[in-house]
């Protein structure tokens, strides 16, 4: 759950819910639906979308294992390699 907050702030510059008290916020991240990044305006691919309100699900059995996070971001990070534009880490 946190990492999927974080990864939220990252694509939406914004965190998942503001409140003007500790128990309003704590109330928000237990009851609320987060809004959807692309639902703020942001350019988000659906995919990475998806993955990020699974992974800011209410029910924690709902939520994606560390291992299926891991996966799937490295599915949609994931790009063809092209003649001349390799990665090389040194």
């Amino acid at each position: 759950y946190s990492l999927g907050c974080i990864i939220y702030e990252m694509i939406c510059g914004a965190r998942v819910f503001e409140a003007r008290t500790v128990s309003q916020l704590l109330r928000a991240h237990l009851t609320t639906r987060p809004v959807a990044p692309s639902a703020r305006g942001v350019q988000v691919g659906p995919r990475l979308e998806a993955l990020v309100l699974r992974m800011l699900s209410k029910e924690p059995q709902d939520r994606p294992t560390a291992a299926a996070v891991a996966e799937a971001l490295a599915a949609i990070t994931a790009r063809p390699a092209q003649k001349g534009n390799e990665l090389r880490v040194l």
